[in-house]
């Protein structure tokens, strides 16, 4: 099996994730391997799934263009943490 990072697993890299993003200036709430981002209205559900290495960013046809505004800047502060990761993103409606 190859060597996978799992920088995500750690509280220490969650938490680094955490606050990059208040950094930029959102509003985030942390549960564990989710997190809730919001700009001036709620932007993006941020799901981190270490042992896929992988991340998925769900945000909501309701605030599209908030949402596509912000979906990369986010996974590059996802992927300034651990680069190899994966990220998904998805819009639901």
């Amino acid at each position: 099996m190859a060597n996978i990072s799992r920088i995500f697993e750690s509280q220490t890299g969650r938490l680094k994730l955490l606050n990059l993003l208040k950094g930029e200036g959102y509003g985030v709430r942390m549960h564990a391997y989710e997190y809730f981002v919001r700009g001036r209205y709620f932007i993006a559900f941020i799901q981190l799934m270490p042992s896929r290495n992988m991340a998925i960013i769900t945000g909501f046809k309701w605030n599209e263009e908030e949402f596509k505004r912000n979906l990369n800047k986010i996974i590059g502060l996802i992927k300034r943490i651990d680069p190899t990761i994966a990220v998904e993103s998805r819009l639901q409606y």
